[in-house]
Order: structure tokens, then C-alpha cells, then sequence
């Protein structure tokens, strides 16, 4: 039972890769929180199942034989090899408890890095967000969450971008904080460190990762006239690093998506990711 619980904890985690021309079909809202919610009950089904088999051990190695046995008799033996299977999962298990723990300590030390103190640049409090522009030669826009959430623009995003622009970039930010994408790219990032040798659970997290930016993305549109806003503000910025919701480095092929996917008419999207992530 336990070798069945890692297996279709990995299932999981890979589900989003194999039904990606499914899910893309789906409203970005939609598609992002399945893409999650397949990658978070993966990682905890994975553990379980790790833990159920190295329990057994564990419990022998401390002197409770009872509560061995009866693990033992529950979860049944996690493969063939006995006691040194039984490390060998407490180990994997030990890994993936480590690696999604330097994951969030990753994100929150690059939350607190790129805080903007209020002694840099030009802050302004709108509706409880601390709207930040900073000197940079470099046009790059991010969000920051948290108690006293930020959105950071640069000198040169402000005057390289036309109002309606700049105005369409703020609203893709504001989404990333009111809907607390944080999490999602926190749990992409975690994936990213438990699987950094497997390249098909990598492609999950890129893809959790685009679909948090395509929601930020039609949330920014209010208007027939902002899809064009968004896309622009996006090409002009492409060649920058751009900063998403913490701590989200876009990659090349996310924007490539992006910027189709807002050239395009909703009901034409289909196989826009096949053709990014193929």
C-alpha cells in the first residue's frame, strides 16, 4: 500500500504536465487551481506514503515493536528489502521535508531582499498597498507580499510605458496580492527543490507558474481596449528580468505563452501552451 501512495503521490505532481492541453481549455482561474491542487495533494500523499513505510523501522529502531507490527499489519511492508527499505524511505522522506522547508526559506528570504525600505525611492499608500517607485535603469515591476504589501515599480518601466500601459501592468500586480499567488509560486518553487533532477515535475511547476501569471494577466484587463495594454507593456518589458509575485522569474517560453494567449481571442487559445512547453 505505501509503494501505492508514493506512486500516485508522483502521479499527481506530473498530472498537470500530462493533461496541460486539458487544463489550458479551462478559464486561467480555473487552470491554476487545479494545477495547484494536484501539485499540493501529490507532495502530501507522497509523504504519507514515505512515512508509512519507513514508520515500521523507525518505530523497531526505538524499541516500540507494537506499534511497528501494526503499521506493519495496516500499511503492509513499502516494497521488498525490509529494514533497509524502510531508511531508504525515511530518507527520501527526510529529503523532501528538507527540500520543501530551504524552498519557503528561499521565498522568504527573497521577500525580505527585495522589501523596498522607506528610505529608497517614492512610496504613495493606495487602498492598503505601498505603491513603490524606485531608481533603476532597468523596466521591471513586482509585487511583494505580506503585512505591508508592495508593488515596485522602476523609473524606467514608468517612463517607458505609455498611462494605460503602466496602469495595466499596477492591475496585474494588484492581482498577484489579492489573490495571494504567493502561495502558488511558493509551492512551485518547493517542486522545483524536491525534483530539481526530474525534468517532467519541473514542466508542472512551470506550468503552475504560467497559469498564475495568465490570471494575473486577465485580471489587468478591464476593457476590450486593455488586452492590448498588457500585451504591449509585456513585449516592452520582455527582454528584462520580470519579477512576478514573489518569487516568480519568468521564463522565456511563459512569456512567449502570454503574449499569444493575449493576442488572441478567448475561445482561441487552444494548444497555445503545446506550442510553448512541446
Amino acid at each position: 500500500m505505501t509503494a501505492v501512495f508514493v506512486l500516485v503521490g508522483l502521479g499527481l505532481v506530473t498530472l498537470p504536465t500530462v493533461q496541460h492541453r486539458r487544463l489550458e481549455q479551462l478559464a486561467p482561474q480555473e487552470w491554476c487551481r487545479a494545477t495547484a491542487t494536484s501539485i499540493r495533494a501529490g507532495l502530501a500523499v507522497l509523504q504519507l506514503g514515505l512515512l508509512f513505510g519507513a514508520a515500521p523501522t523507525l518505530l523497531r529502531a526505538v524499541g516500540i515493536h507494537d506499534a511497528a507490527d501494526a503499521c506493519h499489519r495496516i500499511f503492509g511492508p513499502a516494497a521488498p528489502g525490509g529494514a533497509v527499505t524502510g531508511w531508504l524511505g525515511a530518507g527520501a522522506l527526510g529529503y523532501v521535508v528538507h527540500a520543501r522547508w530551504r524552498a519557503r526559506r528561499h521565498v522568504r528570504h527573497t521577500t525580505e531582499v527585495t522589501t523596498i525600505e522607506p528610505w529608497l525611492g517614492t512610496h504613495q499608500l493606495t487602498d492598503g498597498v505601498d505603491h513603490v517607485t524606485i531608481p533603476s535603469d532597468r523596466p521591471l515591476a513586482y509585487a511583494v507580499p505580506g503585512p505591508s504589501p508592495q508593488i515596485v515599480v522602476s523609473d524606467r518601466l514608468r517612463t517607458s510605458l505609455t498611462p494605460d500601459e503602466l496602469a495595466a501592468v499596477l492591475r496585474h500586480e494588484t492581482s498577484h496580492l489579492r489573490r495571494g499567488h504567493h502561495r502558488e509560486l511558493t509551492l512551485a518553487c518547493e517542486v522545483e527543490t524536491v525534483f530539481s533532477r526530474w525534468p517532467q515535475m519541473r514542466r508542472s511547476a512551470a506550468l503552475l507558474r504560467l497559469a498564475v501569471e495568465r490570471v494575473a494577466d486577465e485580471d489587468a484587463i478591464t476593457t476590450t481596449e486593455d488586452r492590448a495594454h498588457v500585451r504591449d507593456a509585456l513585449v516592452k518589458t520582455a527582454t528584462s528580468l520580470v519579477i512576478g509575485a514573489v518569487p516568480a522569474f519568468t521564463s522565456a517560453a511563459t512569456i512567449l505563452h502570454r503574449i499569444a494567449a493575449l493576442e488572441a481571442a478567448p475561445h482561441h487559445l487552444l494548444g497555445l501552451v503545446s506550442i510553448c512547453f512541446d
